[in-house]
């Protein structure tokens, strides 16, 4: 994106930002002060398209970057829905692990229990077969 498009203000990048100690993407709009010094904020994904400029500068590759905005846009929706799903079975996992929590430890101790009665059983014929 950052070839395609002229080096004037109202350039669109797409920036990594850490955020509630979370890295994540994140569109951003740079724009130039009179002092030469570069700023951006941040734009929603949703209707990237219509914020490529069209003048004379930007004419060039207008479509390109239209193209791209629509791919930029679908790419942070599929991220989305992604993080969402991972988010859900996450969620449902503990909760499900929580709910059967008495289960699973009578049954660690069930087997633990077994594991030391076989150690026990079986230790005086391992020490014979190591000599």
């Amino acid at each position: 994106m950052y070839v395609m498009q002229p080096f004037q203000s109202g350039r669109i990048g797409i920036k990594r930002s850490l955020s509630k100690r979370k890295l994540r993407w994140e569109v951003r709009i740079f724009r130039q002060l009179r002092s030469r010094k570069w700023v951006s904020s941040f734009a929603s994904h949703k209707g990237l398209r219509r914020r490529v400029k069209r003048s004379r500068e930007w004419e060039a590759n207008y479509k390109f970057l239209q193209l791209l905005c629509d791919r930029v846009t679908l790419l942070f929706e599929l991220r989305s829905q992604a993080v969402d799903r991972l988010w859900r079975f996450s969620h449902g996992s503990t909760r499900s692990t929580r709910a059967r929590e008495a289960a699973i430890s009578d049954t660690v101790a069930l087997v633990d229990g077994l594991l030391e009665r076989i150690e026990a059983r079986f230790e005086g014929d391992m020490e014979l077969e190591d000599e």
